[in-house]
């Protein structure tokens, strides 16, 4: 009994020995943690001051307008991707909408531009040009989406002459041509020339995208031959 006594009060000597030594490192560590908070607490507090101190940031100037050569080189650009586009569609016969035994011979080239399209930059390339599709009074008076007309080849070459400084061609644009009879694979029968008849702009307020719409037309067919 004297050894289990002695036995007891050794392991409760010890247990009282570790809960003194948990307290005194659980003190420490609150203390650390009390002096972080105070420097925490002075940091942000002189954060505060310099940010009182700082006089507020000046509204960002708007973008500057576009340069002679700027436009020009837009312009330009727009004129090579339709030429390209162009050189790309396929026209095939018989085809919905494209009957070659009613003479139907116009398609369309889209060229999207990859820029992004304040209104203030789309006012100041378009303003004054083209005929306002949408929205109108009488047409979509609520949409986002700005249509504007150039209802014949004219029309387009004075804007790209106007607002761009740039000489567009109404002729010479290559289009492809594939037949297709029944039962067989259609295939690319030549390229033909095309001719510019009009376009439209179509620009998108919330997007800030724009994207010209060219209608072209088959410069001559021969309808027999074909």
């Amino acid at each position: 009994m004297e050894v289990s006594t002695k036995s007891t009060a050794a392991k409760a000597s010890a247990g009282t020995a570790a809960s003194n030594l948990d307290s005194k490192m659980l003190a420490r560590q609150v203390k650390s943690l009390k002096a972080e908070n105070e420097r925490l607490k002075e940091e942000v507090s002189e954060l505060r001051k310099r940010a009182a101190a700082t006089p507020p940031a000046a509204a960002s100037a708007p973008k500057r307008a576009k340069t002679a050569a700027q436009k020009k080189k837009l312009f330009e650009k727009w004129a090579k991707a339709l030429a390209r586009e162009s050189k790309k569609h396929k026209i095939h016969n018989y085809q919905k909408g494209f009957s070659y035994s009613y003479g139907n011979n116009r398609y369309e080239v889209t060229v999207k531009d990859t820029g992004v399209w304040s209104p203030e930059e789309f006012s100041a390339i378009f303003g004054g040009h083209g005929t306002k599709l949408q929205p109108t009074p009488d047409n979509k008076p609520t949409s986002v989406i700005t249509i504007l007309n150039f209802g014949n080849a004219g029309s387009v070459q004075t804007f790209f002459k106007e607002a761009g400084g740039v000489t567009l061609l109404d002729t010479g644009y290559e289009v492809q041509l594939w037949r297709q009879r029944s039962f067989q694979k259609s295939y690319k029968d030549r390229d033909e020339d095309s001719v510019l008849v009009g376009m439209k702009a179509h620009y998108n307020k919330s997007k800030q995208t724009l994207q010209l719409v060219f209608a072209l037309e088959l410069d001559s067919v021969d309808y027999a031959d074909y």
